[in-house]
């Protein structure tokens, strides 16, 4: 596009956008600004089958997906404008210019570039459907150039988002439909900043108003008829989300065999992938060593970080374990690393080197880390600006080794003697992701389905449910009664005492001699028969010496690194040692034997 043009496209989004407001503001309701109240979540007694595995599609599953967030095109630049984002509200010219002339041919490529192969595009984000209807024809186009080019795509909705002023105008009944909170008032979604504007702009839906549901059912027709692979729903910050999500994937399948459908869940509602088939969340944090004045104290007591030299380690391996637990080993998991050390995510992209171990952190449990491209990272990837095309090469050869060694992540399973007994509320990850930062493996296992089978190959459990059934707490008093260690995440405030006291009642199948803030992940393939040793470094710089010791017999050993190695592994039957570790490697040693907890 020349500047010519791309200044012509600028001045008639501002226009449209400008006369967009100034025609919505003559309807804005006086009063107080509200934000949303906590929503209490209930869930059912019994879940219900769920989708089956047999009509996930090949291309989804766990170890195959390389994801973006690809959000963009007109609707998206209004619902930034509207919801007083930064960049936007007041807005950047450029950010407006780049968010709203996104879906391209130009866009495509550097998908390609970056070795993506799965995405969501903004689909209807609170909109009526008239309004959006533009974008959305579009969106078929471009839907269609990204499936010729082998990258599968879904529909972002909101499933309880409406720009109220668009929604009361163009469908009246929808009055009808908006949350209701204290006082009788309407719920506002509760991450605008409406000071901006004046007046709150966006309402929360009723879900359980079969009207608001209607409509959602129009939009799933819009998306498939539009071309898209599924659904990813955002916003779900509401009741009756298991009926809503169980009538929409019903529905959707009866549209689509292979419909696939995503829920942008937060810590007291992940269990409601047990109704989805692709498992999703914004819940990750720039992994990394964070500087001291970048964690108020409040903060690392909290999540109890473990210390690195001066610095706080901050990991995800704990959220992956936990979605892993939901996963039942087919459904993939994508995760959204939406909090930074510094800034806002629509102001400052993650640095190339902390993106590839954001990368790399998600691989070994067969997930994908969310790529966000929103605001000043997007528009310097549209502009081919150095700093954001440095990022995007960085991101681009690690997910080229992701598809290389495609293999490494296919059917592999956390190995662990250690199980994690959640309950439904998944309270206790930031615990999780502590004891991961002190390389305690585990996997989770929610109460909900423990039985005592469960726990024949685990040396140590620890309880981080506040609730758990007879059945469950049966389960764990059995496998105590037979010589099983079992640890109340209640009762040990300390959490370094904790991971000392499981890592010496369930050792791992390696012990690891390595530099402070270089971590290791182990999963098996084959049985047991293939051990795979996944190596992260969270610092700044690339590590020194690393040395492993399997327990067992190695038949043979091979390293694989997206990084310039910087001298050969040496092995030495069951001695392993990297002379350097950049970001990430992983050791792949085929053993004699199956590898027993």
């Amino acid at each position: 596009m020349t500047n010519t043009n791309r200044l012509a496209s600028l001045s008639l989004c501002l226009s449209a956008v400008l006369a967009i407001l100034f025609a919505w503001g003559a309807h804005a309701q006086p009063g107080a600004i509200e934000n949303a109240e906590p929503t209490v979540v209930g869930f059912p007694t019994d879940w219900p089958a769920g989708p089956a595995r047999d009509a996930q599609p090949i291309w989804a599953a766990p170890g195959k997906i390389r994801f973006a967030r690809w959000d963009g095109g007109r609707i998206e630049t209004a619902k930034a404008m509207l919801s007083g984002w930064v960049g936007f509200n007041p807005p950047i010219p450029d950010y407006v210019d780049s968010m709203t002339n996104w879906y391209t041919p130009h866009t495509v490529r550097l998908l390609k570039e970056a070795g993506v192969n799965t995405i969501t595009v903004t689909f209807s984000n609170g909109f009526s459907n008239p309004t959006e209807r533009n974008h959305q024809e579009q969106l078929k186009e471009y839907i269609a150039l990204c499936h010729r080019e082998g990258i599968r795509v879904l529909a972002y909705e909101s499933i309880a988002n409406m720009f109220w002023e668009d929604m009361f105008q163009n469908v009246p009944e929808s009055k009808d439909w908006v949350r209701m909170g204290p006082g009788g008032k309407p719920t506002p979604y509760g991450a605008g900043s409406y000071a901006k504007m004046g007046r709150i702009t966006r309402y929360m839906a009723r879900l359980a108003h079969p009207g608001w549901r209607e409509y959602l059912k129009k939009r799933i027709d819009l998306a498939i008829d539009a071309g898209a692979d599924g659904i990813f729903y955002d916003n779900n910050f509401n009741e009756y989300l298991f009926e809503t999500y169980r009538e929409m994937y019903r529905y959707g399948l009866s549209r689509k065999r292979d419909f696939v459908l995503s829920g942008n869940f937060h810590s007291n509602t992940y269990v409601l992938n047990r109704i989805t088939n692709l498992i999703s969340t914004e819940d990750g944090a720039e992994p990394g060593i964070y500087a001291p004045a970048n964690v108020p104290e409040r903060d690392a007591a909290k999540k109890r970080l473990a210390g690195v030299g001066d610095g706080y380690l901050v990991t995800n391996l704990g959220l992956y374990r936990v979605l892993n637990a939901l996963s039942n080993g087919w459904k993939p998991v994508i995760v959204e690393d939406g909090k930074r050390e510094t800034s806002d995510r629509l102001a400052r992209p993650i640095p190339a080197r902390r993106h590839q171990l954001a990368l790399a952190e998600s691989w070994p449990l067969g997930a994908s880390m969310q790529l966000f491209s929103e605001g000043a990272f997007a528009d310097g990837l549209y502009r081919a600006r150095p700093a954001a095309m440095e990022i995007w090469q960085a991101i681009g050869r690690y997910n080229r080794f992701h598809a290389a060694n495609e293999l490494l992540y296919l059917n592999a399973a956390p190995w662990a003697n250690v199980a994690v007994v959640l309950d439904e509320s998944s309270a206790g990850v930031a615990a999780l992701n502590a004891l991961a930062a002190r390389n305690v493996g585990y996997r989770v296992i929610y109460e909900h389905d423990l039985t005592a089978d469960h726990l024949r190959s685990a040396r140590a459990v620890v309880v981080a449910a506040v609730d758990m059934r007879p059945k469950a707490e049966a389960a764990i008093e059995s496998f105590k009664s037979s010589g099983g260690k079992v640890f109340r995440l209640s009762e040990n405030p300390s959490i370094d005492a904790l991971a000392r006291q499981v890592a010496a009642a369930a050792p791992a199948p390696f012990t690891l001699e390595a530099p402070a803030g270089v971590l290791a992940v182990a999963t098996t393939q084959n049985a047991g028969q293939r051990l795979l040793i996944h190596l992260l470094n969270y610092t700044a710089q690339p590590a020194g010496k690393v040395g492993i010791v399997i327990r067992g017999q190695v038949k043979s050993a091979a390293l694989h690194s997206p990084d310039e190695t910087h001298g050969a592994m040496r092995v030495d039957g069951a001695n392993i040692e990297l002379p350097w570790l950049d970001t990430y490697s992983v050791i792949v040693a085929q053993m004699e034997r199956a590898v027993q907890p």
